[in-house]
């Protein structure tokens, strides 16, 4: 992997001197962003009385951390002093959990591992999560294969790909993430009226 950052090389008198600097003293602190749910997401047409449990996503090493991936043909770099809060599965499970609550579709969602007993479980592959560069454009892009499944009975009950992407406005650390953060809400918007559509009825009261 690579990592964008900057170096300075001492030249002139001080290379004579033998003086060589590569990396600023003292490297800057890391800039951090974080991905929160759509303030303004629509409301759910209704309410399925069902409770989810969503995992955290599964994918390449190069999208599983907290840096900011950015793909130039074919490439993989990472932008150097720019992190997210933490490390991108947490952080994507936890966006369409909120999601899920904002939107009202169903009667709660949970993250797995809770200790929650849910009615549907949301197990999905992280496809895409990363700045791409190449042939004149330059996009934020989300994409992630869905299953969900039956809590009870282990039956998949639905299946879907979803993808998303957001153009950048600048080839800045800040419109990278806004870029990347718009497209992964996107993202958790489809994934929630996923879910929505196919989650089961919970069983019948004894």
């Amino acid at each position: 992997m690579k990592r964008f950052a900057w170096m300075f090389v001492c030249v002139g008198a001080a290379l004579a001197s033998g003086c060589i600097s590569l990396f600023p003293d003292p490297a800057p602190a890391a800039r951090i962003y974080s991905l929160t749910a759509p303030s303004d997401a629509a409301r759910a047409a209704q309410t399925a009385p069902a409770v989810i449990s969503v995992a955290e996503p599964t994918g390449a090493e190069a999208l599983m951390g907290d840096d900011i991936v950015w793909r130039t043909d074919g490439v993989v770099a990472f932008v150097g002093g720019a992190q997210w809060t933490s490390s991108t599965p947490g952080l994507l499970q936890a966006l369409v959990v909120r999601t899920l609550m904002e939107r009202g579709g169903v009667a709660a969602a949970v993250r797995v591992g809770d200790g929650v007993r849910a009615d549907a479980e949301l197990r999905w592959d992280l496809m895409d999560f990363q700045i791409v560069e190449g042939d004149g454009a330059l996009d934020a892009r989300f994409a992630a294969n869905l299953t969900l499944i039956d809590a009870r009975t282990r039956r998949v009950l639905a299946v879907r790909a979803v993808e998303t992407s957001r153009p950048l406005a600048s080839r800045t650390q800040r419109d990278a993430a806004a870029a990347l953060s718009a497209a992964a809400q996107e993202g958790a918007t489809e994934i929630a009226a996923f879910i929505e559509a196919n989650a089961p009825l919970p069983p019948p009261q004894s």
